[in-house]
């Protein structure tokens, strides 16, 4: 049986919306406030797919690990349903769904202005206990934001200290969190605005641990959405294109050296996992107005994380990019100011590598490879960009 859901934005009806009984957008009633569509939802097309591909892609994804076992705690059949009894709630924007007639209130609900589940259960860290004991099926235990929280890696909110951090695992490489920690040093020290990230010992392993990047009344537009705001044309590239709809929103152009800084941060180390997601602005929800560009975030995937090590020196010249073209290289022809490549830190990533990584969790064989490698890398783009006309 259909029922009837308004999808907000603060305490503005943006849709209304039929969801079906496995909790998918079967079609659009009625849009009440076209002004406050999530940005680039008009232009991909307001049908049935689009809606479902974005409610759905802020929730935890089908091929996480710990899923089943957190529907399980969660009394729920599927990822649909956690997220629309979650009434659609994160900690990245400020849309969310309720039924129609609820009449429930943005103070009364938001995770900043109310305290959420601290849970106790390490499930959503990857901990799956000998016995799960499922909580009872109501609406004060199934609202958390670690219900919508997007990501292939284990991870949970938590409140320390009264702050919000991001605590986030691992594959079984181990890697992720000391990349993490690397890369925020290493970008403390190229003055490159940026979350930063320490590491986060539990159960004697390693995760990452970030504050929240945002503040009340903010939120976060990835790249992939502000893409799509203008339509692009065949003689505009990728990275133009999305200069281009950054500045339609109101940031100045000079924010082509932070993402140009942004290409050559993830050469230098390697990170191979700055997808459109990974990247994006800050935004006023109420005013709907851009504040800046999103600090660099999520570098768990630099220095060959990916990579078996028998594949790490291959790799100098033909590393994967997954932003603005296919190859990291390709990706250094975009960028016109390479003043970063001359700032007096450029070559400490190696030191940081060598000083951070633990070899009980990235054996000492592969860690020498990285750093040669890494050493190698910084120095073939110095050489390289100088060489090449630009």
């Amino acid at each position: 049986m259909q029922k009837e859901f308004i999808i907000m934005h603060l305490d503005y009806p943006v849709m209304s919306v039929l969801l079906s009984d496995r909790y998918k957008i079967d079609s659009i009633q009625k849009i009440h406030n076209r002004e406050r569509l999530f940005p680039g939802l008009e232009t991909l097309g307001l049908d049935n797919d689009t809606l479902n591909n974005w409610l759905f892609s802020r929730g935890i994804p089908a091929e996480r690990n710990e899923l089943e076992d957190i529907l399980q705690i969660n009394n729920v059949s599927s990822r649909e349903e956690l997220i629309i009894k979650n009434y659609g709630l994160g900690l990245t924007d400020n849309y969310w769904i309720q039924k129609e007639h609820e009449n429930l209130q943005w103070k009364n609900i938001n995770f900043w202005e109310n305290k959420f589940i601290q849970e106790k259960e390490d499930i959503y860290l990857g901990h799956a206990p000998d016995v799960l004991n499922t909580r009872e099926n109501n609406e004060n235990n199934l609202i958390t934001p670690n219900n919508v929280s997007s990501g292939m890696l284990p991870k949970k909110w938590k409140e320390l200290d009264g702050k919000l951090y991001m605590i986030k695992g691992a594959d079984i490489t181990y890697q992720e969190p000391f990349n993490e920690q690397i890369i925020s040093q290493y970008l403390d020290a190229l003055s490159i605005p940026h979350v930063p990230y320490e590491l986060y010992w539990h159960k004697e392993l390693p995760y990452s641990k970030c504050p929240i990047m945002l503040q009340k009344g903010e939120e976060l537009i990835h790249a992939s959405y502000i893409h799509n705001i203008g339509k692009q044309d065949n003689n505009t590239s990728n990275f133009e294109h999305y200069l281009r709809q950054c500045v339609s929103l109101g940031l100045p152009n000079e924010i082509r050296k932070d993402l140009e800084n942004m290409i050559l941060v993830d050469y230098l180390s390697a990170n191979t996992d700055r997808h459109y997601s990974n990247f994006g602005i800050i935004r006023d929800s109420e005013t709907l107005r851009t504040k800046k560009l999103a600090p660099l975030y999520d570098h768990g995937a630099a220095m060959y994380t990916k990579y078996p090590t028998r594949l790490i020196p291959a790799t100098l010249q033909t590393l994967r990019s997954r932003s603005f073209r296919n190859t990291q290289w390709d990706n250094i022809k975009l960028v016109k100011d390479f003043s970063l490549l001359e700032n007096e830190n450029l070559f400490i990533l190696p030191d940081l590598i060598q000083k951070e990584y633990n070899e009980e969790f990235v054996d000492k064989n592969r860690k020498k490879i990285i750093i040669d490698s890494v050493y190698k890398r910084i120095l073939d783009a110095v050489q390289r960009i100088r060489q090449e006309p630009h």
